[in-house]
């Protein structure tokens, strides 16, 4: 059994990017993906917008491809997960234990912090 839970990065509110805080600057660090260090994402950062048991044994990358694919609000695509937006970097995908993230170009294991 894998239980799946799908995390969106929160938009900060519009008076954070305008002042610039902390909190705009980790929205940005984590939602650009190109840093030079490995930024650990911050559960309340995030909202689930999924959660779902899978009864049986399928490999991690196809998982996170196939969630990748279906979390994206294509009209024509039939298996879509409709939500406000699309996924995209920075979003959280957690199998079991373990927590990735959408990177660039495919995805980065990391952990909640």
């Amino acid at each position: 059994m894998q239980k799946i839970k799908v995390y969106y990065i929160k938009h900060p509110p519009e008076e954070e990017r305008e002042r610039g805080t902390e909190v705009w600057q980790r929205y940005l660090r984590m939602t650009t993906g190109y840093r030079e260090e490995k930024e650990i994402p911050l559960k309340k950062d995030y909202r689930k917008v999924l959660e779902f048991e899978l009864d049986n044994d399928i490999p991690e990358n196809t998982i996170l491809n196939k969630l990748w694919y279906d979390c994206q609000n294509i009209e024509q695509h039939e298996n879509a997960v409709k939500h406000d937006r699309s996924m995209m970097v920075g979003d959280v995908i957690q199998i079991n234990d373990k927590v990735f993230t959408v990177a660039s170009i495919g995805f980065t294991k990391t952990k909640w912090h």
